[in-house]
């Protein structure tokens, strides 16, 4: 993914086997949206369009939630950390 996204790093980032397009605005969303799609085919790669999001502005990916141009942590997984039972022992 590192190969066929080269030279999109201002717009697309790649964590395992999902692609993500970043913009300001919608119009140029679009347009990096193409790009990556091009990207890919020329690459004789497809997508999933059931496992494909367009346009959101925050997403759950990978325990993280990116909303706004800021990443969190899952509320799921803080609330899992937060339910851990307080140690009774040193061990």
């Amino acid at each position: 993914m590192d190969i066929i996204l080269r030279g999109a790093y201002r717009y697309t980032t790649s964590l395992i086997d999902d692609v993500i397009v970043f913009s300001k605005d919608f119009d140029s969303h679009l347009c990096y949206v193409i790009d990556v799609l091009e990207r890919l085919r020329k690459a004789g790669l497809t997508v999933n369009t059931n496992n494909c999001h367009f346009a959101f502005n925050n997403i759950q990916i990978l325990g993280h939630k990116l909303q706004d141009g800021l990443v969190y942590p899952c509320d799921e997984k803080i609330a899992v950390i937060k339910s851990w039972p307080t140690p009774k022992t040193k061990k």
